[in-house]
């Protein structure tokens, strides 16, 4: 369906050029038969002449020639076909992977499944086109052929297919075992492209290079290849020894039909002409029927592989562990993204642990975050903060307790339009290969074109100045992966245009930032922190952070300690609290002072310490 779908015309001229090329070789040999004969009778005669066979001649080079022109058109049609539907197969794909939560991929078997599907999908399924119309160019050759015989002698008939039954039984079982090796391979398959993956990235290069890692890298792949090598070598021994012992069949059964033809001649039952149009005729068949068969049998093993792709195809969202399809409800609440919130955000006795862990990340956790209000969270790292903002953005459902947007149930809203009520700037930010217009413009994907709004994010995050000496500005690419003249920014730089992206939904009634000045220096995060207490008035506004420089700006500080509020409260009231905050705080404090007012020697012995 796929495959009609991507050009029923391409498909039905295919179609067409396959059945005149099934034609095209029986139509040879008939009449190379006659004009052998013809040739022979004109010998006989004394004044024979040339002309005498011409036509047959012209007419036999006229389908030689027809049946090249087809099969240089067919192959140029099937690779644009191939194409198409290769585009098709990975849209489709990349479509279903976009309605999967974030509990998809944190399942390795379901990583297995979309590996084998990208695989499966791809190439066969095209592949079941081109065997689909080899089987039925087969066949009408076969059947063509098959009256020849049987007008002949259907003896003949009978040794040909006696002789290649067996094969089709050996074939059919490497197939299948084939279809199991594969499947059964997807993971150290994965894991070997990740290795070499890795060599060509340049966020991994520098550190391999650094600690000499190619040997250890090289060492690992080593091990994957020899370990799918041995299961190949394995299953291509078996195989080969298996058609060894069966390959003198089919060699025996066209002996056999030679012997039965030539008899024929020397007896003069048979004329020379039509012992070149019979032993053609049992060479054709016998290959056609072994065409046929190897066709019938790859397009069983194409089914094989092609059920990883509908495997992919039919999973169904709401089956997936930790999904958040699990706890659908039906949407009864409208939300609108270009409005500020009124209620904001409340958790409820909210605990959450990763789908197939059973340790709970966050415990119970109950809190408001008010409009107009700047939250900071706080912690040490792996105490569930950047969790907290994932179900607070409902990329995941909490296991337990329930979290209010508005004061409805974050689950009776569409998930879109949740989406579209939070600007983020995420710890682990994507740097895209592609323009700086793209990379801010993402941000709000409906105006990625709009250079004025572009422009205005970039300036909010500091970034303007740093374009503007760039040769192309807004649509210079960024990083070496795939433009040659890509420009290299700074880890500070880029995570300015991390900023930027989110500043691109300035309207939004609430803005995240999750660490959004770990990489810049101080006059860099000073200028930001002007920047957001500009952006985040009349917001809700969550940040997360290390540096106490900018949780000291926060209206409420929650403080989190393994999966666990431990407190909150305003950063003076936190601070005569003389709890974990205070200590994170003094720790933070006493290196500042440390750098200060110390020599380096004093410096290394406090830091010892």
């Amino acid at each position: 369906m796929l495959v009609w779908k991507s050009s029923p015309k391409l498909v039905l001229l295919m179609l067409s050029f396959t059945v005149l090329n099934s034609v095209n070789p029986i139509a040879a040999l008939y009449l190379s038969k006659h004009l052998i004969d013809s040739i022979l009778n004109q010998a006989s005669i004394l004044e024979s002449t040339v002309a005498a066979v011409l036509p047959l001649l012209a007419m036999l080079l006229g389908i030689m020639i027809i049946g090249h022109i087809i099969t240089i058109i067919y192959s140029s049609l099937s690779s644009i076909l191939q194409i198409r539907v290769e585009q098709n197969v990975q849209t489709s794909i990349i479509r279903k992977c976009a309605g999967f939560d974030l509990a998809f991929y944190d399942n390795p078997s379901n990583l297995n499944v979309l590996n084998n599907a990208s695989m499966g999908g791809t190439g066969y399924i095209y592949s079941t086109t081109n065997q689909l119309f080899s089987i039925i160019e087969s066949l009408i050759m076969l059947l063509g052929f098959l009256i020849i015989l049987i007008n002949y002698n259907s003896f003949l008939f009978i040794i040909i297919v006696a002789t290649s039954i067996p094969s089709i039984f050996v074939k059919n079982y490497f197939i299948k075992k084939k279809w199991t090796i594969e499947n059964s391979m997807a993971e150290p398959r994965r894991m070997r492209a990740f290795l070499g993956s890795m060599v060509s990235s340049r966020d991994f290069v520098k550190e391999i290079k650094i600690y000499s890692l190619f040997t250890s890298i090289i060492k690992r792949y080593a091990f994957f290849n020899s370990e799918l090598l041995k299961i190949e070598s394995r299953y291509l021994k078996k195989k080969c020894l298996a058609q060894i012992l069966i390959a003198f069949l089919p060699i025996l059964g066209g002996g056999l039909a030679w012997i039965i033809i030539i008899n024929d001649v020397l007896i003069q039952a048979v004329t020379i002409g039509g012992l070149i149009y019979y032993t053609g005729a049992v060479k054709t068949f016998q290959s056609r029927l072994n065409s046929f068969f190897i066709s019938g049998t790859q397009l069983f093993q194409t089914l094989l592989f092609l059920h990883n792709y509908y495997h992919l195809m039919d999973m169904d969202r709401t089956n997936i562990e930790g999904s958040i399809e699990k706890n659908r409800r039906q949407i009864v609440h409208t939300l609108n993204h270009a409005k500020n919130f009124s209620r904001g955000i409340e958790f409820q006795d909210v605990s959450f642990h990763y789908p197939g862990c059973s340790d709970l990340v966050l415990k119970n956790l109950t809190f408001r975050l008010e409009p107009n209000q700047i939250t900071a969270i706080v912690g040490r790292n792996g105490a569930g903060k950047t969790t907290l903002v994932k179900l607070m953005m409902r990329l995941y459902d909490p296991v337990c307790g329930r979290i209010l947007l508005e004061g409805r149930d974050i689950r009776e809203y569409d998930i879109e339009a949740v989406y579209k009520c939070f600007g983020i700037v995420f710890q682990d930010y994507i740097r895209f290969p592609l323009t700086i217009r793209e990379n801010i413009g993402f941000g709000d994907s409906a105006n990625i074109d709009n250079l004025v709004k572009i422009e205005e994010a970039a300036r909010r995050a500091k970034i303007d100045m740093d374009i503007d000496k760039l040769p192309k500005k807004y649509e210079t690419y960024l990083g070496k992966m795939f433009m040659g003249s890509g420009e290299d920014l700074s880890i500070g730089q880029w995570q300015k245009v991390s900023i930027a992206r989110a500043f691109m939904r300035k309207d939004s009634p609430a803005l995240i930032l999750d660490e959004p000045s770990a990489s810049l220096d101080s006059f860099a995060e000073h200028d930001l922190f002007l920047t957001l207490k500009d952006m985040l008035m009349n917001k809700l506004a969550l940040i997360i952070s290390h540096r106490f420089s900018t949780v000291k700006m926060a209206d409420q500080i929650i403080v989190l300690d393994n999966g666990k509020i431990v407190e909150s409260g305003t950063h003076i009231e936190l601070i005569n609290s003389k709890n974990l905050y205070e200590e994170m705080f003094r720790l933070q404090a006493d290196k500042y002072s440390i750098h200060a007012t110390t020599s380096s020697s004093e410096k290394k012995a406090a830091f010892m310490r």
